[in-house]
């Protein structure tokens, strides 16, 4: 019980637990079935400041970011190294303060 003390109010604990947090996210990020945010864009333009003729342009852009071909399950593979990189991590630094 001194020891599980010790480690919950450790420096090493709280940075330990941002580690397994952050791995937990990309994880829950590699499962997605797409590479981003889809987004919206808009965008106008005029000629107010050349010639005042008044021609104006408008523009409507929408991304949607696709995974390639092998990605997904690359990124799922990292994701998943990086969580137990986190959790052995973790572990060594309660040892440490054990």
């Amino acid at each position: 019980t001194a020891v599980e003390a010790a480690w919950s109010r450790s420096v090493q604990a709280k940075g330990a637990e941002g580690l397994v947090e952050l791995a937990v996210a990309r994880q829950a990020a590699a499962s997605s079935l797409w590479a981003g945010a889809p987004s919206i864009e808009l965008s106008q333009r005029g000629d107010k400041l050349l010639d005042d003729a008044g021609r104006r342009e408008s523009e409507i852009g929408f991304t949607w970011p696709l995974l390639l071909p092998g990605q997904g399950s690359a990124r799922q593979t990292a994701a998943d190294a990086e969580r137990q990189l986190a959790d052995a991590t973790a572990l060594a630094a309660k040892l440490r303060v054990a």
